[in-house]
């Protein structure tokens, strides 16, 4: 089969692979050990990427403060006048939930009901809903940006709040961020909000809010709810009336910051007030970028040397071999061999070498990257992403490689005297 597909040279480079399995297992084993080392690193390192890039993606801010004994607004107004900080929002958040018909859930949800509507109550689905309540300033501003009117939402005897229905969410076949709706409300509606308590579950009803408005653009420091849950921007006026009862104690209160030197600014924080607590995204994400670089530099590093030392091993089975058959080489050039054909049986030596690597390099790299994939999956969830570049890469450099190490070795025999050569009796 190969002499009638590749020609005669072909079946004579791989009959004496065959002749030398030892040498020929070497050197595949080697090259195998670089494509797996290779292939399955790049994409151990593209996969911290990006958890790092999905963990950071949506925080919009630099800087989350809050304080163990609630911060008044001269301390705000103190923190917020810093140097470098460029902008700067007050959240109070209530979680509470509601009940919400399944005609009006987000699509993906209603699939997963379709197959298991043990979930559903009445024909309801329950709603994780997190109350997000702004200052009046950062209300009005961010009323206008959508387009409501802000006065409707500081009155407490009609309580109305600005659903955010479009969400950005990770599509695993798409293998990219979509935007999709959380709930397909009209403007006007109204939501029965209940309360759970965490010690005895018991839910009882909180009140009614009224869909005021709706938008896809998130306030300082609100962080989308996901699927199966809303954020509903309100004023403190209404958060306010909301908890008159003994639900404050269950509302939590943070100063988000956007600064342009997060480091100094949570340092002149600090030093304002020692009860505070600081969340520093930007050092966050500088800390896991570093330890990104630092475990790329390490193992790239180590497949440096692996691989140097995999080529040494190449170059030196390849030449020893070379050096063994001058013998079989006189002879063939003896025959008729032409330096055409021979040059053309040790490319198709090197074709053997390559393919038969990435038969076994490939599938074990596949399978170690899909182990890794799954066990990433506990904490991130996005689809499947094979490095087809460094595939590439790996398959081209892997030729080369080969390639170089037939013709390095080759060069010597080539000026050889073929009746020289035929002469001696031990090489």
């Amino acid at each position: 089969f190969i002499r009638k597909l590749f020609g005669i040279e072909a079946e004579i480079g791989l009959k004496n692979l065959k002749r030398n399995k030892r040498r020929y297992q070497a050197t595949v084993f080697s090259l195998v050990i670089s494509i797996v080392l290779f292939l399955v690193v790049s994409f151990f390192t593209a996969n911290l990427q990006k958890s790092t890039e999905l963990s950071q993606s949506t925080l919009n801010y630099d800087i989350r403060v809050t304080s163990h004994d609630g911060s008044d607004e001269d301390w705000i107004n103190m923190v917020a006048s810093l140097d470098d900080v460029t902008e700067y929002s007050v959240v109070k958040e209530l979680d509470v939930t509601a009940w919400i018909d399944e005609e009006l859930i987000a699509d993906e949800l209603r699939e997963s009901i379709q197959q298991d509507s043990s979930v559903l109550q009445d024909g309801k689905y329950p709603y994780y809903i997190r109350l997000h309540a702004l200052n009046e300033e950062n209300l009005q501003a961010y009323a206008k940006e959508v387009g409501a009117d802000d006065e409707q939402f500081m009155n407490t005897q009609n309580l109305a709040g600005i659903v955010i229905d479009t969400i950005p969410c990770r599509d695993i076949d798409a293998g990219k961020f979509v935007e999709v709706k959380t709930i397909d409300a009209k403007v006007g509606e109204r939501l029965d909000l209940f309360f759970t308590d965490p010690e005895t579950e018991e839910e009882r009803h909180v009140s009614q809010v009224e869909i005021a408005a709706f938008s896809n653009q998130f306030p300082l420091g609100v962080e989308p709810a996901g699927l199966g849950g809303l954020n509903i921007i309100v004023s403190e006026k209404v958060l306010e009336h909301m908890t008159v009862d003994d639900l404050d104690m269950y509302m939590s209160t943070a100063l988000y910051l956007k600064s342009d030197a997060p480091m100094e600014t949570q340092q002149e924080i600090e030093a304002l007030s020692e009860n505070v607590h600081v969340f520093n995204v930007y050092q966050i994400r500088q800390q896991e970028e570093q330890m990104t670089m630092l475990m790329s530099v390490f193992t790239y590093g180590f497949i440096v040397l692996i691989t140097a030392i995999s080529i040494a091993n190449i170059f030196n089975t390849i030449s020893t071999s070379i050096h063994l058959r001058k013998r079989e080489f006189a002879m063939l050039k003896s025959i008729g061999m032409t330096p055409k054909g021979f040059n053309k049986m040790l490319n198709y030596e090197s074709i053997f070498y390559g393919i038969k690597a990435l038969l076994y390099g490939l599938p074990i790299s596949f399978v170690v990257m899909v182990l890794i994939h799954l066990s990433m999956m506990n904490s991130f969830i996005y689809g499947f992403l094979f490095p087809w570049k460094s595939t590439g890469y790996v398959i081209a450099a892997l030729f080369v490689i080969v390639s170089i190490a037939m013709l390095y070795s080759s060069a010597k025999v080539k000026k050889e005297n073929i009746i020289d050569v035929l002469k001696q009796e031990n090489i």
